[in-house]
């Protein structure tokens, strides 16, 4: 930017700005362009600052209040053909309009093709007017394309064409402006802004483009994350996981997401536990459904009674009762061994005093009451006797052994172990009776207290465990007579089962009074939902996603406010204020006073997206409606005239008829400031006025402007025809004069080898031209334009001009007599020879000596 007062402005109102926006002002200011990588970078930003993506690393942004060099305009660039017109109404191909340096007029009659030419130039160039464009629809002149022509134009190198509409975008097209009779209501009428950008102001254009592709981006995200989830087809019950879905959005809790998604294990049973129940209302009658919970209950009553006689001997005062029976039997086991087991060491009996031998010796004795029986009481042993143990005859020592043995079993002492080891073995053979228990997930009684108590069933199934485990270990306690290894006692009570007992009389009671239809029906419906909470189970990830992109876009959406224009557009009309409008204000006022257009004018703006409009009114009323049509062309004519002085990249206008509705007076001003400006820019005027033609030439002369002249007239075959001249009404007399002495070099040539009705012909259409040349220059030499013959007013200003002599008259008048003898028809009988060329070039000399006497004002 290369105004520097109004660059450190700018970055005074960018660095109150969020970061996104200085990133964007600042990449512009540094001449960054905006593109893609520009705008993506700053979305992203913009995303961070308004907490729709996580804040990254960001670089701060240094600002470079140093303005570049100012560029120069490109005054070597000029306009110089407007040729190949194609498509455009009926006008004829391949024709060349020439432009010149400096002024370039071009006249054509109503219904030439000139305003073809026109509203071409319109689309072309920038233009307020009309640019309506018929094709043509005999298609004889074109390829029934779009409208195109080539336009011409020269720098310091050779000349280089463009096309239009190819290369509209090059910036050749944006430094020439249009100005026709549809621009006057533009400029009147309608809110402009400028038809270029000044200096520096480009910034905001810039902004606003990037501003708007911003917006874009957020809009397209918010477009691509608004697309429908797709997951009500999946839930075609309605229950609680539907409504979830068909509500899921922004609002949606994602506590609720989880807890119908989350599925446990007590879910899954009652799942289970309502699907077998389904099964079976929808297999069995409710008789046998009745039947079925009986029998359950007696099940689960028969697990309670078995329980129960399982248990009793393994509860705390059954083991205390072991305990005690053991420890009898201990201790009476060492009382007889003090009392008589000793006393047998001596025999080294093998095993003495154990169990087994206890066994063998009490049966022994049990034998030996037998054999004494038999002899009538005589007891046993008696001499001759042989051993009842080894059957070898007894000796004295023998006999002492055996009787030593039934002392032993004779004693009190192995009368209490006696009777403590038959306790004992009472209370293990009603532990080693004891029936295995089952309570696991095949058993029937399982399923029916699981169905109800999960928690009573894993309960169970330990302590049914821990039964075997105990009996076993009481087994083995006895069995090893070590009361210390005893198990813990099973204290558990089937008591706990009672709960399940009435659950399943209630649901007999409930069975016998259902509508097993209504039970159906509320059954499906649970099951359903825990079907569907399922589904939800799978796709929860996305549905959470889903949820988390809908919070993301409404967060979005509430910031369309946030990208508003409205801060760009203020600042741009602050500044535009203050570094524009007032110096736009002084040049119309300028331009105004040169017109002699309304003073009163008064400039009415307003800002709107980053740029400024302007209207023209009157009293707050549109200037349109209080002027007439001379001052309303004159005004727009103005307003047009300072849009391009302020613009230091525009090279050239282009007129269609400036002057039409106007006096004698302001077309003379309009003529004036037209041919002033040609000075400076390029400046092409399309007319088909005539009058007003040859005045602004006349001004072009006196004012030494170069003039480029173009024709454009219309054929019976063809409209739009242009050769590089003016036609002969519209010739000054200098060129008049000029085409005189072309065409007597011609009339030479034909006087010298034509034939004589050929020369006779051509001389008098010369001297017919002579005649004309001499009207033309009784009004612009000595007349001094005060009366113009195309013109309806008189032109009192320049009487003070005139200068009339009786020579001058009398020049006049023998210059006239002797052109007009030969513009009228001769008498036949005076067979009138017709003058040769050399009375013609003194005719023509007295009218160049006529000419230079009498002067141009």
């Amino acid at each position: 930017m290369s105004n520097q007062k109004l660059k450190n402005q700018i970055i005074e109102w960018l660095q109150a700005q969020p970061y996104w926006l200085q990133y964007l002002g600042d990449g512009i200011l540094e001449g960054a362009a905006v593109d893609d990588a520009l705008v993506v970078q700053a979305y992203e930003y913009f995303k961070q600052d308004e907490g729709l993506a996580p804040v990254a690393d960001r670089p701060a942004i240094a600002f470079n209040g140093a303005a570049a060099a100012e560029e120069d305009p490109d005054v070597t660039l000029k306009l110089v053909a407007i040729k190949n017109i194609a498509n455009v109404n009926a006008l004829a191909l391949e024709q060349t309009i020439k432009v010149g340096p400096n002024l370039t007029v071009v006249y054509g009659k109503n219904g030439s093709g000139k305003s073809g030419y026109v509203r071409l130039l319109n689309n072309a160039f920038p233009s307020r007017g009309d640019k309506v464009i018929l094709p043509d629809v005999f298609g004889s002149n074109g390829n029934g394309g779009p409208p195109e022509c080539h336009i011409t134009y020269q720098r310091t190198e050779d000349p280089y064409d463009l096309v239009f509409p190819t290369d509209k975008d090059r910036s050749e097209f944006s430094q020439y402006c249009v100005f026709d009779t549809k621009s006057v209501s533009a400029h009147l009428e309608k809110e402009n802004s400028l038809s270029f950008t000044p200096s520096g102001f480009d910034f905001f254009e810039k902004l606003m483009a990037a501003h708007g592709a911003v917006k874009a981006r957020l809009e397209a995200e918010i477009h691509n994350k608004s697309a429908p989830h797709g997951f009500l087809d999946l839930f075609q019950n309605d229950n609680p996981v539907r409504s979830l879905i068909e509500t899921l959005g922004a609002e949606t809790d994602l506590k609720e997401v989880e807890k119908l998604a989350t599925m446990t294990e007590k879910d899954e049973a009652e799942l289970l536990e309502k699907t077998t129940r389904l099964a079976e209302l929808r297999t069995k009658d409710r008789a046998e459904q009745v039947r079925a919970i009986i029998a359950a209950r007696n099940q689960l009553d028969k697990f309670c009674d078995a329980v129960t006689a399982a248990f009793e001997p393994l509860r705390a005062e059954k083991l205390e009762e072991a305990r005690a029976a053991i420890e009898a039997v201990s201790t009476f086991e060492e009382i007889a061994k003090a009392e008589g087991v000793e006393s047998l060491d001596r025999y080294q009996i093998a095993e003495v005093g154990s169990d087994s031998w206890r066994a063998f010796i009490k049966a022994g004795r049990v034998y030996a009451k037998t054999i004494a029986a038999g002899r009538r009481g005589e007891t046993y042993p008696i001499d001759q006797d042989n051993c009842l143990f080894c059957l070898q005859p007894l000796g004295d020592k023998e006999t002492i052994l055996i009787d030593a043995y039934w002392n032993l079993l004779k004693s009190t002492a192995e009368t209490e172990l006696a009777k403590a080891k038959d306790a004992l073995a009472k209370i293990r053979k009603k532990i080693d009776e004891l029936p295995p228990l089952t309570f696991d997930i095949e058993y029937d009684v399982f399923k029916t207290v699981n169905k109800f108590d999960p928690e009573l069933t894993e309960r169970w199934m330990g302590l049914v465990k821990t039964y075997a485990e105990t009996r076993a270990v009481a087994l083995a306690a006895i069995d090893g007579i070590a009361a210390a290894k005893l198990p813990a006692s099973l204290d558990a009570e089937v008591a706990e089962f009672d709960d399940c007992g009435k659950n399943l009389d209630d649901e007999k009671a409930a069975l016998i009074v259902s509508n097993p239809s209504e039970e159906t029906a509320r059954l499906e419906a649970e099951i359903d939902l825990h079907n569907d909470r399922r589904i939800l189970a799978n796709i929860r990830d996305k549905v959470e996603a889903f949820v988390e992109t809908a919070k993301w876009t409404a967060r979005a959406r509430g910031l369309h406010g946030k990208l508003s224009t409205a801060k760009i557009t203020t600042i741009q009309g602050q500044l535009y204020d203050e570094h524009i409008t007032q110096e736009y204000v002084d040049m119309f006022a300028s331009e105004c006073k040169r017109l002699d257009a309304p003073h009163f004018i008064k400039l009415a703006q307003r800002n709107q997206r980053g740029a400024t409009l302007r209207k023209l009114k009157i009293a707050n009323e549109t200037a349109g409606k209080v002027l007439s049509e001379g001052e309303q062309r004159a005004i727009s004519i103005a307003d047009f005239i300072t849009e391009a002085q302020l613009n230091p990249q525009c090279r050239g206008l282009i007129f269609d008829d400036p002057c039409s509705s106007q006096d004698h007076e302001r077309r003379e001003l309009i003529a004036e400031r037209l041919a002033e400006l040609a000075k400076s820019k390029q400046v092409i005027v399309f007319t088909h006025d005539i009058a007003m033609l040859v005045h602004l030439l006349h001004i072009t002369k006196r004012e030494s402007v170069q003039v480029s002249e173009n024709y454009i007239w219309r054929t019976s075959s063809a409209t739009g025809k242009v050769m590089p001249d003016l036609p002969w009404t519209a010739k000054s007399v200098n060129a008049r004069v000029g085409v005189l002495k072309d065409q007597l070099v011609r009339l030479r040539k034909i006087e010298k080898e034509g034939d004589p009705n050929e020369y006779q012909y051509a001389v008098e259409r010369w001297f017919m031209k002579l005649r004309q040349t001499w009207e033309r220059a009784v009004e612009e030499r000595l007349l001094k334009g005060v009366i113009e013959r195309y013109s309806p007013e008189i032109q009192t200003k320049k009487l003070k001009y005139l200068e009339i002599t009786d020579e001058l008259i009398a020049e006049i008048d023998a210059g006239m007599t002797e052109a007009s003898n030969w513009v009228h028809d001769g008498v036949p009988a005076e067979n009138r020879v017709p003058p040769d060329t050399d009375k013609a070039q003194k005719a023509l000399d007295n009218i160049v000596a006529f000419i230079a006497k009498c002067k141009a004002p």
